[in-house]
C-alpha cells in the first residue's frame, strides 16, 4: 500500500492566510438593542419600541412576546427586501412594525406590559434583543396642604403635606432642594415637611417622579408669615426735635405714626397724658391747638396675629420763649418805649463804670 503523504501546494496555504486576513478586516455588525428611554408609557398613549444599531442588508425583522422568540410567540414580522408583513399568533390590531424595524402601538394598554424580543436577520447573521415594556397610569400633579393660614415669624412651626400616591417625594424650600436639618424635619416617607420656624417670603414646593420618571411639582406656595411690628417711625408737622413738638396755641399740629416691619397691617391706639383717645388711624390732627391739648402723646401699634406691640411717644409744647411769658401779660406802647430807654441807659452806665474801674486800677499801680 502506498502510504506516501499528499503533496502540499504552497498556493493553498497562501489562499488560506489571505482568507483569514480578509475576514478580520470585515466590519462586524454592532449588537442591536432596544432604546431604554422609550420603555415606559401611559395607558392610552401612542408608543414605540425602537431598535438601535440596526445592521445593513436586513432580510427579516420579527417581534415576539416574551424572552424566547418562536413562531408561537411571534407578533408580526417584516421583510425589507419585499416590503411585506406577516402576522403572527400574538398579533393585535394596535401593533405594527415600521419600515425601520420598530414595534409601534397605536394605543398602549395595561395588558401590553411585559417582555418583548426582536429578531433581526441579515444575509450573514441573526441578532436578538429583549426589553421590558411597561404601561402605567398617569399620575396627577401633587397637592400641597399647610396646617395653618397664618404663622408668626420665628415663633410658630408649620406642617406641610404633599398629597400624592408617588413613592419618591422631594421638597424645595426657597427654590432649593432640602433635607432634614436644624430648621426642618422630613417624615420617613418624605410626604410631610415640618418647619420648626419660618421667615417672611419663605416658599415651599414638593416634587414627585411619575411612572415614566418625569418630574411633577406642586404649586409654589408663599408661606402666610406674619411678623412685627419691629420698629415705629413718627413724623410730625411742625417737625419734632428730640421727641418734642413746639407749636403755638391756635396753630395746626399733625402727628403721623407708621411702621415698615409689620404684616398684616397693625392696629393703632392713641393716648394723651395716659388717657385713651378716639383716634384709630395712623395719624391725628389738632386743627387749632389749645392749652388742654398740650402734653404727652403716645402712638401704640398692635399686631393681633403675632401678639407683638410697640409704641412711640412725643410731647407737644409751646416754644420755650413764649412759655416764659405769663398768659394775659400786656405792655402799652409808651411803656415799651420807656422800658427800652431804661435798658439802653442801664447798659451805658454799666459800660462807663467798667471803663472807670479799669482806668483807676491802672493809675494806682
Amino acid at each position: 500500500m502506498d502510504l506516501s503523504r499528499p503533496r502540499y501546494s504552497p498556493w493553498k496555504g497562501l489562499f488560506l492566510v489571505a482568507g483569514l486576513v480578509a475576514c478580520r478586516l470585515c466590519p462586524a455588525s454592532a449588537q442591536i438593542y432596544i432604546n431604554p428611554e422609550f420603555l415606559k408609557w401611559f395607558v392610552g398613549e401612542e408608543s414605540e419600541l425602537i431598535v438601535m444599531d440596526m445592521p445593513e442588508n436586513v432580510t427579516d425583522i420579527s417581534w415576539h412576546r416574551g424572552t424566547q422568540p418562536s413562531e408561537d410567540t411571534r407578533i408580526i414580522s417584516y421583510q425589507p427586501p419585499s416590503k411585506t408583513w406577516a402576522l403572527g399568533p400574538e398579533y393585535n390590531s394596535r401593533m405594527n412594525v415600521t419600515s425601520y424595524g420598530s414595534l409601534y402601538f397605536s394605543r398602549a394598554e395595561w395588558g401590553d406590559t411585559g417582555h418583548y424580543t426582536v429578531r433581526v436577520a441579515t444575509d450573514r447573521e441573526n441578532q436578538t434583543a429583549t426589553a421590558l415594556f411597561q404601561v402605567g397610569e398617569p399620575s396627577s400633579k401633587p397637592g400641597l396642604l399647610l396646617n395653618a393660614t397664618s404663622i408668626a415669624e420665628y415663633l410658630d412651626p408649620l406642617l406641610a403635606t404633599c398629597h400624592t400616591d408617588a413613592t419618591k417625594v422631594l421638597w424645595h424650600v426657597n427654590y432649593r432642594l432640602v433635607s432634614s436639618n436644624d430648621q426642618m424635619t422630613l417624615s420617613l416617607d418624605n410626604k410631610t415637611l415640618t418647619l420648626h420656624w419660618v421667615r417672611r417670603y419663605d416658599t415651599v414646593q414638593c416634587q414627585i417622579f411619575n411612572f415614566k420618571d418625569e418630574v411633577q411639582r406642586s404649586e409654589l406656595i408663599f408661606l402666610p408669615v406674619t411678623y412685627g411690628p419691629y420698629d415705629v417711625s413718627l413724623w410730625s408737622k411742625p417737625q419734632n426735635v428730640f421727641d418734642t413738638i413746639e407749636a403755638e396755641i391756635g396753630s395746626k399740629v399733625k402727628i403721623n405714626c407708621t411702621t415698615l416691619s409689620c404684616w398684616p397691617s397693625p392696629k393703632y391706639r392713641w393716648t394723651h397724658n395716659g388717657a385713651p383717645l378716639s383716634y384709630s388711624g395712623h395719624s391725628i390732627t389738632l386743627w387749632s391747638l389749645t392749652r388742654e391739648q398740650l402734653g404727652r402723646y403716645r402712638c401704640v401699634l398692635e399686631n393681633p396675629t403675632t401678639g407683638l406691640s410697640l409704641y412711640r411717644e412725643v410731647i407737644v409744647d409751646r416754644p420755650w420763649l413764649t412759655s416764659q411769658i405769663p398768659s394775659g401779660f400786656y405792655l402799652p406802647q409808651s411803656s415799651v418805649i420807656l422800658l427800652s430807654f431804661l435798658i439802653v441807659l442801664g447798659g451805658a452806665s454799666l459800660f462807663a463804670m467798667l471803663v472807670y474801674t479799669i482806668s483807676h486800677h491802672c493809675s494806682t499801680r
